[in-house]
């Protein structure tokens, strides 16, 4: 925890320019990390049971055009 108070009395030092460039930075990591976890999650079948119950509700006429 004192890493994070030390990083988050940082965060707190910047200027405005600098925070909003840590915030895209941080922004885009975490989409990354997103990406990952669904990649993973999908190679090792976690969301097959979705996809086929959007498929069938799909065949159902229960889903709607966006």
């Amino acid at each position: 925890m004192k890493r994070l108070k030390q990083v988050q009395q940082s965060v707190l030092a910047l200027s405005d320019n600098e925070f909003r460039e840590l915030y895209r930075w941080n922004t885009e990591l975490d989409h990354k990390k997103w990406d990952k976890e669904i990649e993973k999650d999908s190679e090792s079948g976690l969301l097959d049971e979705l996809a086929d119950q959007a498929v069938a509700d799909y065949h159902k006429g229960l889903s709607k055009r966006l």
